[in-house]
């Protein structure tokens, strides 16, 4: 009888583990599914945006906690720009400083995604010794041997037959200004205003973008008045910058933005040797042109 209840108890107590399992699982999807992201990019500036958020929040019981941090990037891909509708492969560096000495150090990945649903990190390390061919390349040569083959193969299977063509194309400064909204103790949302510097072969220029993710399980379990007030920070958010559109791709975006302000991007990108001999040549011109009238009237002079 013993040996029965017991095992009827085990049972018991096996179903029980079971259900809040299965409890605890539904609860993590539901979760995930309430999560959204959107990005906006920005037609003013991010000082100015940050000053509306934080007016808009104080008219809210929002508790707000707030960070900032600088992080560095360079996009890579291939001539014909493979990755411009299909992801985007980075490098990332996040800065820090170190507690001791506080000296300057970031944290380094190798980023890969695909918009088919890869969405991996690699180490980076920088090493003194090349062992291969790969190792001299400007995106490959960064990953961590022990990582890199794994990485060339899932380039491969995104599409790229050769990993070796894909080169930098941008580099981008990043100063993020974080926002982490609560209700009632319970975080709800995050906001990111970037102020973004992109580097294109020495053309610069800047842009802001604003990224709002929200979780929309937490706040449905919020009461009538924690539901309106997000709802009014939301409108008040979107009726300032309503003109500017949502965006799905920031590497996308940020090819885009470059196209616009820089016609001859393409060009740049595909020939950049091509580009520095032209400018090489100009110069020449402009120095024969200069120096022509001076050296004519110079062996004249010594003629006569």
């Amino acid at each position: 009888m013993l040996v029965g209840e017991r095992t009827k108890m085990n049972i018991k107590s096996l179903m029980t583990l079971f259900l809040v399992c299965a409890v605890f699982i539904s609860e993590i999807a539901l979760s995930n599914e309430g999560l959204k992201h959107k990005l906006f990019l920005l037609e003013t500036s991010t000082s100015e945006l940050k000053k509306d958020i934080e007016s808009i929040l104080l008219e809210n019981e929002f508790q707000i906690s707030k960070k900032s941090e600088q992080i560095f990037e360079i996009y890579y891909d291939t001539s014909d720009l493979h990755y411009y509708d299909n992801g985007y492969v980075r490098y990332q560096g996040v800065q820090y400083f170190t507690k001791r000495k506080k000296k300057e150090k970031y944290h380094e990945s190798m980023q890969h995604y695909l918009s088919s649903g890869i969405n991996n990190s690699y180490s980076v390390k920088h090493y003194n010794n090349v062992k291969s061919f790969e190792g001299k390349h400007p995106l490959l040569g960064l990953v961590k041997r022990k990582e890199r083959v794994g990485f060339i193969a899932e380039i491969k299977a995104g599409g790229i037959k050769h990993p070796m063509r894909l080169k930098p194309i941008f580099q981008v400064g990043k100063t993020i200004y974080n926002y982490a909204l609560s209700y009632e103790n319970k975080e709800f949302m995050n906001l990111e205003v970037q102020d973004i510097e992109v580097d294109n072969l020495d053309y610069g220029m800047n842009l802001s973008i604003l990224k709002i993710k929200s979780d929309e399980v937490i706040i449905s379990q919020f009461d009538k008045k924690g539901r309106e007030q997000v709802d009014q920070f939301l409108q008040r958010l979107s009726e300032g910058y309503s003109a500017n559109a949502e965006i799905e791709n920031e590497y996308k975006t940020l090819v885009d933005y470059i196209k616009t302000n820089n016609k001859y991007f393409y060009f740049n990108f595909k020939y950049p040797v091509f580009l520095k001999i032209l400018y090489s040549l100009v110069i020449v011109f402009i120095g024969f042109v200069i120096l022509y009238p001076i050296l004519q009237k110079r062996n004249r002079k010594l003629c006569s």
